[in-house]
């Protein structure tokens, strides 16, 4: 496998998932996370592939920050369910959009604040199906784009909602701010796709440290 770090004489490097080694080099990026002072800013609308999940974990593990913004309805997905609850209990923050309609399609990590690893494909096992899936992928040291995402991040989470938990096998439980309107999102709404159900508390009625809980030590 050749060297594929980003050389701060080369903007970008560019790969693609028909290539043999398409998903090592995004775990290999995600790795280069794995140390004290690393960092993951992860915007996905779903994460279910298995060895960018222990990836994620392992490089947590290792004292890196890890911060994720997730698809509300993707999240309701099983397999997604199963690994944002590997998470969380891990002590990773996960957020989701402002709103409940607002989907969250965007397919970027900012690793250690240095670079921007990014593509068409999510963070599944399908994008790296060469027969099924056709998707382009990149890393970018470009400043100005990091700058750029970097800000986009913060904004998505300062509005974003707390990714909560009713139990290991209920939905998950989304928190509205105080000027959202609770009728436009009933209790109980189910789920098309899936065999769940979302329901809509108020921030002041959950438990507003547990934000705070759920981040990495040292944060």
């Amino acid at each position: 496998m050749q060297d594929t770090r980003p050389a701060r004489n080369v903007s970008s490097v560019r790969w693609f998932s028909r290539d043999a080694d398409a998903e090592d080099k995004v775990v290999y990026y995600l790795g280069l996370a794995a140390r004290p002072r690393g960092s993951l800013d992860i915007c996905h609308m779903s994460i279910t592939n298995d060895r960018i999940g222990e990836a994620i974990l392992k490089a947590l593990e290792a004292g890196c920050v890890v911060r994720m913004i997730v698809d509300e309805r993707s999240a309701l997905q099983t397999k997604n369910m199963a690994w944002l609850h590997k998470f969380k209990d891990a002590g990773i923050p996960v957020k989701t959009g402002r709103v409940p309609s607002l989907m969250v399609h965007n397919k970027w990590t900012v690793v250690n604040n240095e670079f921007i690893l990014e593509g068409t494909g999510n963070y599944s096992e399908a994008a790296f199906d060469g027969a099924r899936h056709v998707e382009t992928f990149l890393t970018t040291t470009d400043q100005t784009h990091v700058d750029s995402t970097k800000r986009e991040f913060e904004q998505l989470w300062r509005e974003g909602r707390v990714l909560q938990w009713a139990s290991r096998r209920s939905p998950c439980v989304m928190y509205l701010r105080e000027d959202e309107d609770e009728s436009k999102y009933p209790s109980g709404e189910q789920d098309e796709d899936e065999d769940a159900t979302m329901c809509y508390l108020r921030e002041e009625d959950g438990d507003e440290k547990e934000e705070t809980k759920m981040n990495p030590p040292g944060e």
